[in-house]
């Protein structure tokens, strides 16, 4: 830690390392069990970052178990500019007993965008057990999923469709 947190202005970094770590209730037990790092920086505020990252964490139900691994995720933001400009970054490996093979997913091009607006710049591809798909900003408004079927660097499919569309 470094700053002042009476005066806004700090940089601090925290990291959790938790072992079995169970909550449980009347229909399932959650188990957790890995690390994450956390960082929130402001010593440049109104410009601010935050970001989350760690070596492997694991989430365990009664039905399911999920991995995270080498993961990190990544955001900054400028208030002070008008609008203000956002940046978003993610990539790992997740592990599912949900899902067949392992799923990587990185950003290919750095997520940019504006107030509450949806990227209007970036890429992320996900890649699973015999396929991919490439999200694609084409602006504030639509989105462009670029699929892989097999796994051949080939595109078999593309949807066009709206960033609503999409996380709705």
């Amino acid at each position: 830690f470094s700053g002042d947190v009476l005066s806004g202005l700090y940089d601090l970094t925290s990291t959790l390392d938790i072992t079995n770590f169970e909550v449980t209730t009347a229909e399932d037990t959650l188990t957790s069990s890995g690390d994450s790092t956390v960082r929130l920086n402001t010593l440049n505020t109104p410009a601010v970052s935050a970001s989350v990252s760690g070596n492997s964490l694991t989430v365990s139900s009664n039905t399911a178990s999920e991995t995270l691994t080498n993961y990190s995720s990544a955001q900054t933001l400028d208030a002070g500019l008008t609008p203000a400009p956002y940046t978003m970054d993610s990539n790992g490996t997740l592990d599912s007993s949900q899902l067949p093979g392992i799923v990587e997913f990185s950003t290919e091009l750095l997520f940019q965008g504006f107030d509450n607006d949806y990227p209007s710049i970036g890429g992320l591809l996900v890649t699973g057990d015999t396929s991919s798909a490439r999200l694609i900003a084409l602006d504030n408004v639509n989105v462009r999923i670029e699929i892989d079927n097999n796994d051949d660097g080939t595109v078999d499919d593309i949807i066009d469709t709206t960033w609503d569309a999409l996380v709705n």
